[in-house]
């Protein structure tokens, strides 16, 4: 048996398009904008929500504001594949963590303010795998 995966209509990606530029507008703003009614927005939000369509809402904090980007890659050993993910879900400087199309290779970026924060995090990840960085200097978009 196949697992079924909740698959977005067209006015759902009308929705998800809109809360992408801004997740703070009111559902009565987007009905009015793709012609439906607040509560109908609304339902359909709780349920791309329910669907794990929508993770949840962040806010986005300018890297200069909050300190130093760093880009990291890094190739996690097989062996080590568990462990690595585990750590990744308690490094509080790592933002964002991508699973690559290379079964075993990541990128993460981390946020931090002083230099031992991220020399840390590298001596840490060295422990799982081949690790590279390369640091953001500024955010163009």
């Amino acid at each position: 048996m196949t697992e079924s995966r909740y698959q977005p209509d067209e006015i759902d990606k009308q929705i998800l398009d809109i809360l992408k530029d801004n997740a703070r507008i009111q559902w009565r703003e987007i009905g009015e904008e793709i012609h439906l009614s607040g509560q109908a927005v609304g339902e359909r939000v709780k349920r791309l929500m329910n669907n794990g369509v929508i993770e949840g809402y962040y806010t986005k904090i300018n890297g200069s504001e909050s300190g130093n980007v760093e880009f990291i890659s890094i190739a996690v050993d097989r062996d080590h594949s568990v462990k690595f993910l585990q750590t990744m879900e308690t490094a509080t400087i790592v933002v964002e963590v991508y699973r690559m199309r290379d079964r075993d290779s990541y990128l993460l970026k981390a946020e931090y303010d002083k230099h031992d924060e991220i020399e840390e995090l590298i001596r840490n990840l060295a422990r799982f795998g081949e690790v590279e960085m390369e640091a953001a200097t500024n955010r163009i978009k």
